[in-house]
């Protein structure tokens, strides 16, 4: 059935509608960057969240989700709720508290976005939602950026999920770019050419429940390592600085935060070669950088395993089988926050079907994901 003949079927909205899509995200390069002000490779992918909505005659939003079920939310005055009906409630406050017009809509939304695949499609949800509002009650050209902090709103206050911008913002993008976050997000984007490769998804069926602390821990060393140096982010320091007050970090933080400092430092600037070598058409070193990032990220970064678990080790698993398979041609590195979950993989054609043969036999049938980028 049509998206559209459901719309109708569900709210019997007689309206004029709009049909509009927002894509899920890949992060290639720059993996736990964002929040320090670093720089960032990600690309939209061709799993999408879409919705077919029409205005109401009333102040009232809903939304009927697949999979959810249906969401009500007073566009004049949003509560904060459980579940999805919370990036609702948050994308309408943020648009009342910015001076933006909010008002009722009905829609019947739909995603291919694997949900808990690491592809960001809570972030999806919410840049979606931020733009049916603009569409019907305001300029229908909102930035890509007020679209991204809307949906950041709704996760963060709303949601209560602590999450950076980048998710957002890439969605928002929609095509492969190069993101600086130091200061107001400065975003570039990049033509590529990877006709000769396969992007691939790894699922190791790990689950990241119970992993929140693992996770606030990688930005809090950050962000501990640059208070004794005196600022905020570790953008606004330099490694030799770092390297000079390497005494004084270890004696209040020990060597992981350290170590992560470092991995920052080197993995921002990482991204910044990778874009380089994009616009210069070298895939070769492209790939180099991506497979140095994901070194760094299992020596330096430390987000592929939990030290607290060491019998359970998927990730390291499949990065093991990917480096044996398709070591220098193309690229393998963790998906995402790490610890579990996902990994990202570049493969050369050729490589492509042996990979996923043996990839299978560990992690099971269907372990695999190929996505492309917008």
């Amino acid at each position: 059935m049509q998206l559209k003949t459901k719309f109708y079927k569900q709210f019997k909205n007689s309206n004029e509608t709009v049909e509009i899509s927002v894509p899920g995200r890949v992060e290639i390069g720059g993996n736990h960057t964002d929040h320090n002000g670093g720089c960032v490779l990600a690309s939209g992918i061709d799993r999408c969240t879409y919705a077919v909505a029409a205005k109401n005659d009333e102040n009232i939003i809903r939304i009927y989700s697949e999979g959810f079920g249906i969401c009500e939310c007073d566009a004049k005055n949003p509560q904060k709720t459980e579940g999805f009906g919370a990036f609702v409630g948050g994308v309408c406050q943020y648009f009342i508290d910015n001076g933006r017009k909010t008002g009722g809509f009905d829609a019947y939304v739909t995603s291919d976005i694997p949900a808990g695949a690491g592809l960001s499609s809570s972030a999806s949800y919410g840049v979606l939602v931020a733009r049916l509002m603009d569409k019907f009650y305001g300029k229908g050209r909102i930035k890509a950026v007020d679209a991204a902090l809307a949906a950041q709103y709704a996760e963060r206050e709303f949601y209560g999920k602590p999450c950076g911008l980048l998710d957002q913002l890439v969605c928002a993008e929609e095509k492969l770019v190069f993101i600086d976050f130091a200061g107001k997000p400065k975003v570039k984007r990049i033509d590529a050419n990877f006709e000769n490769y396969d992007f691939l998804l790894v699922n190791t069926h790990s689950s990241h429940e119970g992993l929140d602390a693992e996770y606030a821990s990688i930005p809090n060393d950050m962000f501990a390592v640059a208070r004794i140096l005196g600022k905020d982010k570790l953008c606004k320091i330099s490694r030799k600085k770092i390297i000079g007050a390497a005494g004084e970090i270890r004696e209040k933080l020990g060597d992981r935060a350290l170590l992560r400092a470092l991995h920052f430092e080197k993995e921002s600037n990482r991204a910044v070669l990778q874009k380089e070598a994009l616009e210069r058409g070298d895939v070769k070193e492209f790939l180099r950088l991506v497979r140095e990032s994901g070194h760094s990220s299992y020596e330096y970064l430390q987000n592929i395993y939990v030290p607290t678990n060491p019998t359970v080790q998927p990730i390291a698993l499949a990065l093991n089988i990917a480096q044996d398979i398709i070591g220098d041609e193309g690229a393998y590195r963790i998906h995402g926050g790490g610890f579990a979950g996902t990994i990202l993989v570049i493969s050369p054609w050729h490589l492509t079907e042996k990979f996923i043969k043996e990839i299978e036999k560990v992690f099971g049938k269907n372990c695999v994901m190929q996505i492309k980028l917008r």
